[in-house]
């Protein structure tokens, strides 16, 4: 008999920075039972491509054709095949189970510097930057943030994208902002 568990895990932050983002995504990992074993696939139903980290954990009599845990990229809208797992000796029991996690975009993805940005509000109008990088900074201390630049504009000005693309995570549930401690977390983002 073969016990299989799947669950999913946070990625190690050190390693992925905060994952809040893929907390409703649309992911997760199957074994489907083969004659000899089972294949470990990754479904990605969202729009946007994920990097999964999948172990496999508490193993018995297992060997596989996969370096265990595999790190690979899944593209949006589709499943992919991350290993298969078989017994070691096939006259014995066996068993496993697996443990994911993922980050939504492609780690490690490299900008392309050709790639053209407008401002993120209508033509002709102006605002101040609140901070930058290279500037005082005040609430963009994890890496995610790190880049971010904040623009000052009245509540209800225009957002426009600063590139084409598809939103793929939303946060507009904060009424408050500032620099207190308990605030810094907090922050309305597309």
């Amino acid at each position: 008999m073969r016990l299989i568990t799947l669950s999913l895990a946070t990625f190690w932050l050190g390693m992925f920075g905060h994952v809040a983002e893929a907390n409703n995504y649309p992911f997760s990992i199957e074994a489907i039972q083969l004659r000899s074993g089972h294949q470990i696939i990754a479904h990605n139903k969202g729009p946007a491509p994920i990097t999964a980290v999948v172990s496999i954990v508490e193993l018995q009599n297992i060997g596989s054709n996969q370096h265990w845990p595999a790190i690979s990229v899944v593209p949006p809208h589709s499943d992919l095949t991350i290993g298969v797992v078989y017994p070691k000796d096939p006259t014995s029991g066996s068993n496993f189970k697996t443990s994911a996690a993922f980050r939504l975009g492609v780690l490690g993805a490299q900008h392309d510097p050709n790639t053209l940005y407008r401002l993120p509000y209508l033509d002709g109008r102006t605002f101040t930057i609140g901070q930058a990088p290279g500037g005082p900074i005040t609430s963009h201390n994890t890496p995610e943030s790190q880049f971010a630049i904040d623009f000052a504009m009245p509540e209800g000005t225009l957002i426009l994208a600063a590139r084409s693309g598809i939103v793929i995570d939303i946060e507009e549930n904060y009424t408050e902002g500032g620099k207190e401690e308990r605030l810094l977390s907090k922050a309305n983002s597309v």
